[in-house]
């Protein structure tokens, strides 16, 4: 349940999505629980809607990630082990 929260707030205020070219996309953002303090190594996940494909990394030591990705629609999900926040 908090990873959901986790996810919201990713989207909700830190997601961008931009073009590359006509093949793929960035999204890049940072992980952050509300009180605005940075999750290091917390696994973001992006699954493609329509493949089921699966993109996986962690973010580094300032709570960043950044992905290149074919076009369409994911779903996100953000994991932490060990944070008493997640």
């Amino acid at each position: 349940m908090r990873s959901a929260a986790i996810v919201l707030v990713v989207l909700a205020f830190t997601l961008s999505c931009l073009a590359q070219d006509n093949s793929t996309r960035a999204i890049h953002g940072t992980v952050f629980y509300p009180s605005i303090r940075r999750i290091a190594d917390a696994t973001v996940a992006l699954v493609n809607s329509a493949t089921g494909f699966r993109y996986e990394q962690s973010t580094n030591s300032q709570g960043q990630f950044a992905f290149e990705l074919p076009p369409g629609e994911y779903t996100a999900r953000v994991t932490s082990e060990g944070s008493p926040h997640l």
